[in-house]
């Protein structure tokens, strides 16, 4: 029996063997596992831009709003429920808070951590004795894999503080269209926000007028955040998102220049975050005041307390032309702090510059 082998030849070139398609299976699951952790890199480094440059160009928005308009502009932000009833038990506001979130105000409970929204009291043409109070845009959400961890909201909170809590700004609503009043009582709700006034810098509501608070850091942390579960009625069950506030968060760090109001990037150290040591260059208040101020804070966020050398007698003289103390001691004594991580560096500078508007800090890596 003859047997064309010339035919056979040419099947077997038409196709492939179940090992040769294995062979090349594995191959490229090689490659593909190899070439993963770049892909997620370039994919990780175009989040953390597209996250910054979002929240970037709506704070610059606000401030341009506050300029055209001549008036204040706030960029709300929206924290967990137990911080917003916290907020506005220490205000005293009066109306019920978890009311409205049961009714027309239950949507923004899908934004907490989340979420920010413009808002202005006042408008062109308002009287003083009638404000608009209108939102200038919808609550947006920061892109997904980010969130406001707990210690940028209460950051926020207090950048609102330096004139203390009696002169916050209380929000009747947190949508237009929405009713103001629970029954016959005018609704007030109290949320961290960053003011920006008619000239476009950073300031607190005062008594009278208003207070610049100097320059402002915010991060962005890396993670997600589950909302409320939803009822059956389609409504959130009223309780916190699940947001996770570990210390080790990887973070994207924007800074806001309090003169200008312009907000941008302040770019985040490489690997382990690395600590710094904290010096107070000059100040208004009293260093002693300062001092408590700052281990008050410190004590507060489990940091070690200062070192207190910098407030002793001798280290300071006399005031110059401006109310600044002059520091006449060793300058090594003017090192407040050290080994404090960078997160923590930007919350205590921001608290630092809401106690004392005049205070000056340098720091340096350790």
């Amino acid at each position: 029996m003859n047997v064309n082998t010339s035919s056979l030849s040419k099947r077997r070139a038409g196709g492939f063997t179940l090992v040769e398609l294995l062979v090349v299976v594995s191959i490229m699951l090689l490659m593909l596992k190899l070439t993963l952790p770049s892909l997620k890199g370039l994919m990780g480094g175009a989040a953390d831009s597209m996250a910054r440059s979002q929240l970037i160009g709506d704070l610059n928005s606000a401030r341009t709003l506050a300029l055209r308009n001549g008036t204040p502009v706030y960029v709300v932000f929206m924290p967990l429920l137990t911080e917003a009833r916290r907020f506005t038990r220490l205000c005293r506001g009066p109306g019920d808070l978890d009311a409205y979130l049961n009714g027309e105000g239950n949507p923004v409970l899908g934004e907490q951590s989340i979420g920010y929204a413009i808002y202005a009291e006042f408008l062109p043409g308002d009287q003083p004795s009638s404000p608009s109070k209108r939102w200038l845009t919808d609550w947006k959400q920061l892109p997904g894999g980010f969130y406001f961890a707990k210690e940028d909201i209460m950051n926020i909170w207090e950048s609102a503080d330096a004139s203390g809590v009696d002169n916050r700004l209380a929000f009747n609503t947190l949508k237009n269209g929405h009713r103001r009043e629970d029954g016959i009582v005018t609704r007030k709700i109290y949320l961290p926000y960053i003011m920006y006034n008619s000239r476009g810098e950073l300031s607190a509501l005062g008594n009278p007028g208003e207070v610049r608070v100097g320059d402002f850091y915010l991060s962005l942390t890396k993670g997600g955040v589950l909302p409320p579960e939803k009822l059956s009625n389609g409504k959130y069950h009223l309780g916190n998102s699940e947001r996770d506030d570990a210390a080790n968060k990887k973070r994207v760090w924007l800074h806001i220049n309090g003169i200008t109001g312009r907000a941008g990037v302040l770019e985040e150290e490489p690997g382990k975050p690395p600590s710094y040591s904290l010096w107070v260059h000059t100040l208004k208040a009293d260093p002693v005041d300062v001092a408590n101020k700052m281990d008050k804070w410190l004590g507060a966020n489990n940091l070690p307390l200062s070192d207190r050398t910098w407030t002793q007698a001798g280290m300071w003289g006399n005031r110059n032309d401006r109310g600044y103390w002059i520091f006449i001691g060793n300058p090594n004594d003017r090192r407040a702090v050290r080994g404090i991580p960078r997160a923590k560096l930007m919350g205590l500078i921001a608290h630092l510059r809401r106690a004392d508007t005049g205070i000056e800090v340098r720091y340096q890596r350790d």
